[in-house]
């Protein structure tokens, strides 16, 4: 993602400092929203999609930092990277912001440079948390298949034995855990009961449980003693 694919809002009631704001970074490729106050400027946010917002604290009607409280309530908006302006006499005010969780914050008389590296430092971070948050939900997807899938390998229900009668449960620590269990009838008079315990848990230790109950599955028919048996599946 370029520079240019990224979207600012400016939310300041001052005409002359969002002029200031807008020329010092129109000029590097971003789009920009603006402003004029609080209100406004949580309307946009919510209605449109923002990488970043830069928040003017003193501002009528509703205060910068009333404006921060509501986007960090959002679930939505609560991740979009804030960066507070203020002067400098106002300095327990941005203490009061970084607490509610304000990025960064920026003087009014600020260097330009010194804009453009904060934003492009917190865009980055941005991104980069984003492609964290996509791999995890791509690693969910798979555990939620795997879990499935897994879930097909646990017996059903237990065979009838002459007089005696079978209960299991069956429970992963997590959501793909790396155990299982199988009946083997061998013959009317023998029933064997497999239980494989995998070091470990989630997808690899569910992977090694597949290929076990594969091999199982595969060796059943030759009626084999318990002693060939283990033989084989090892």
């Amino acid at each position: 993602m370029s520079d240019k694919d990224f979207s600012i809002l400016i939310i300041d009631d001052s005409k002359t400092s969002r002029k200031k704001l807008f020329n010092s970074l129109f000029e590097e490729g971003y789009t920009l929203g603006m402003a004029s106050n609080g209100k406004e400027g949580l309307e946009k946010a919510i209605t449109q999609n923002y990488d970043l917002i830069l928040l003017d604290i003193e501002m009528p009607l509703v205060r910068g930092d009333e404006v921060l409280k509501k986007l960090k309530k959002n679930s939505k908006l609560s991740i979009i990277p804030v960066i507070v302006i203020s002067s400098i006499d106002h300095l327990r005010m941005v203490y009061k912001c970084l607490h509610l969780g304000a990025d960064d914050y920026l003087p009014k008389n600020f260097d330009p440079s010194l804009l453009k590296a904060k934003i492009s430092s917190l865009l980055e971070k941005k991104k980069l948390r984003e492609k964290e948050r996509s791999f995890i939900q791509y690693m969910q997807h798979e555990l939620e298949i795997a879990a499935r899938i897994q879930k097909f390998l646990i017996p059903k229900e237990a065979p009838l034995y002459n007089d005696l009668q079978f209960h299991f449960f069956y429970q992963p620590m997590e959501s793909v855990g790396g155990d299982f269990f199988d009946f083997i009838c061998s013959s009317e008079k023998y029933t064997g009961i497999f239980i494989s315990d995998v070091e470990g848990h989630g997808l690899p230790a569910a992977f090694i449980t597949s290929m076990i109950k594969a091999v199982v599955d595969g060796l059943k028919p030759n009626l084999l003693s318990p002693g060939q048996f283990l033989a084989e599946v090892n």
